[in-house]
């Protein structure tokens, strides 16, 4: 139990989209996945298709994430499962594939053959999936949040913000000067983007008091007022850096 849990920490994702760093962490198809929540994504993982009723979710056996049917369309014998198939992901069809027929010790074995012939690759010539999802959601970061990669992230979170009167809880990521605003915290396109070059920050601001602490605001004379809880003071604090030195910098170029 200890080890499962120190794994599962390892390969959590701690910012958005640093879901390839699985395949850093164990070899694909040969370690069974941890799977992301339904609750953390509303999007397909590989095509940024929002889910709907109809249009449903699937677990890639191989990896983990939440992928729609056209995404995983797929079937390949999976050495965890002692070769037997499971649905995967097109990219880690690829990638097993790959590896089985250049590992795989003895080529010329009935073995081989028998494995080779579960590789199975549904959607050729599928049509792609309907456009019936919201368009804008397609605004993709420009490199992957991973804690393990230099990237320019710079902290992230959920927060609570209040926009035009009505207050939403989203998943945030400050990338350089832009406040990248996501549905679910392992999202691959963002529902809204920010760029925060000409905005002020102000600690607090809440009218509840107990909430001072929690609390900060950015403005824009052109814009106005966009008000934003932390889930503690702590991330609040971290945040309010965040976007001081953002703004500092880019400013300073």
């Amino acid at each position: 139990m200890s080890n499962t849990i120190n794994t599962y920490n390892k390969r959590r994702p701690s910012f958005v989209s640093s879901l390839d760093c699985a395949q850093k962490q164990y070899q694909l198809g040969k370690q069974a996945p941890i799977w992301i929540q339904d609750s953390r994504v509303s999007m397909c993982q590989a095509c940024a298709t929002e889910f709907s009723m109809t249009f449903r979710r699937h677990h890639c056996r191989s990896c983990g994430k939440v992928v729609c049917r056209h995404c995983s369309a797929n079937e390949a014998p999976l050495q965890y499962l002692e070769y037997e198939t499971g649905r995967v992901c097109d990219s880690c069809y690829e990638v097993i594939l790959n590896d089985f027929e250049v590992n795989y010790e003895d080529k010329e074995s009935k073995t081989f053959y028998q494995i080779r012939q579960k590789f199975k690759k549904f959607n050729i010539g599928m049509p792609p999936p309907r456009k019936h999802y919201k368009s804008k959601r397609t605004v993709r970061l420009p490199s992957k949040i991973d804690e393990d990669n230099n990237t320019t992230a710079k902290v992230c979170s959920h927060l609570q913000w209040k926009e035009k009167k009505v207050w939403r809880r989203n998943w945030f990521v400050l990338v350089d000067c832009v406040l990248y605003i996501f549905a679910a915290s392992d999202d691959v396109a963002a529902i809204k983007t920010l760029p925060v070059l000409g905005y002020t920050v102000e600690a607090g601001g809440s009218d509840d008091d107990s909430d001072k602490e929690i609390s900060f605001k950015l403005r824009h004379q052109g814009t106005g007022v966009i008000s934003f809880q932390a889930e503690s003071s702590r991330t609040a604090e971290k945040w309010i850096d965040a976007l001081n030195e953002a703004i500092r910098l880019k400013a300073a170029e």
